[in-house]
């Protein structure tokens, strides 16, 4: 394993890309991609946009070949992954979600079944797991003392409304996928905030 203090170039990092995954109880999942490429200084409000996103079933297999695509392809910015290549795949074990998923051996599953399969996340890797009272707080701190005055139900709504107006300010992303919108921001809070997951 690299130690962060012998990380000189991005080629040192363990993880060539960062994937955040919101599974959803019953609607639309939500995916962020960020190759580390360009994370060799990362500084808040200058992240750049995530290299690839996808708000929609986990089902879709147009989804699975595309994400299969830009991981070995890249994009215009950034490379893609070799042969030997690992990401980090993150989630937050927290939500409703996220319990859902688990507990139906469904949604999670199939995302890193992909991975397995495009030999980018060893087949014993458990997803990485960052909690949501952890990554909200950081990430949206205005709405964290808002939301402890309201009921359960109305925080999380106003948790999610939170999140599509953070990816409209922070990346000029207009989505009513908050599932999508949550995805990005965990993905922001781990490129900021757990460098030992990728670095």
């Amino acid at each position: 394993m690299v130690k962060l203090t012998q990380v000189t170039t991005p080629a040192d990092f363990k993880a060539k890309a960062i994937i955040t995954f919101d599974p959803a109880a019953s609607n639309d999942c939500g995916i962020a991609l960020r190759f580390t490429t360009a994370l060799m200084q990362p500084q808040r409000g200058k992240l750049p946009a995530p290299d690839w996103t996808y708000g929609g079933s986990v089902w879709n297999t147009a989804m699975h070949d595309e994400l299969g695509i830009v991981l070995a392809k890249g994009t215009k910015k950034n490379g893609g992954l070799v042969r030997g290549d690992k990401v980090a795949f993150v989630i937050d074990p927290t939500a409703y979600g996220v319990i859902i998923a688990k507990s139906l051996g469904q949604s999670i599953g199939a995302i890193r079944a992909l991975l397995n399969y495009l030999n980018v996340l060893d087949e014993k890797q458990k997803p990485l797991e960052v909690y949501g009272v952890t990554w909200r707080k950081s990430e949206l701190p205005a709405i964290f003392a808002e939301a402890k005055l309201l009921s359960k139900p109305a925080a999380r709504a106003r948790w999610k409304s939170a999140a599509n107006e953070a990816m409209a300010a922070l990346y000029n992303i207009d989505t009513e996928n908050d599932n999508l919108s949550e995805a990005v921001l965990l993905n922001d809070h781990v490129v900021l905030h757990k460098p030992e997951f990728w670095r």
